[in-house]
């Protein structure tokens, strides 16, 4: 559902009522959610996820929304994927958690908030 990428909620909720697959993956396995956080729409962000998109989709890098978010500095989307209870200590195929990739990114405030949520820094903790 390209339109996610566009803020088009109008038109993802037509879709959607019209039987379109909330988790349908394109050539890269990235589904409407993933385009959403990528571009940071929360509204679509939420509305895809209230109307039952998987929260803990992967891509063909195993990059879910939490990750992209955590990749982005997007403490509101990551937040808001928490308060829906995503897998918070998941890994991509790099083998690396949201924690540990808000830790190598340098966003500190960030990484405390994940650990406030339960994330768990296990691996790589030189990253610290």
């Amino acid at each position: 559902m390209v339109v996610s990428q566009n803020g088009h909620k109008d038109i993802v909720k037509i879709l959607l009522d019209h039987g379109a697959d909330i988790n349908e993956k394109d050539k890269l396995g990235n589904s409407a959610l993933i385009y959403a956080t990528i571009i940071k729409q929360k509204g679509i962000v939420d509305f895809l996820i209230q109307h039952g998109a998987n929260i803990n989709i992967k891509n063909q890098k195993g990059d879910t929304p939490l990750i992209i978010a955590c990749n982005n500095g997007s403490k509101e989307l990551i937040e808001l994927l928490i308060r829906y209870g995503v897998d918070i200590n998941i890994k991509n195929n790099k083998n690396l958690s949201p924690l540990q990739i808000t830790q190598m990114r340098g966003f500190h405030d960030i990484s405390n908030f994940l650990i406030s949520c339960g994330a768990k820094n296990i691996e790589n903790e030189f990253y610290l």
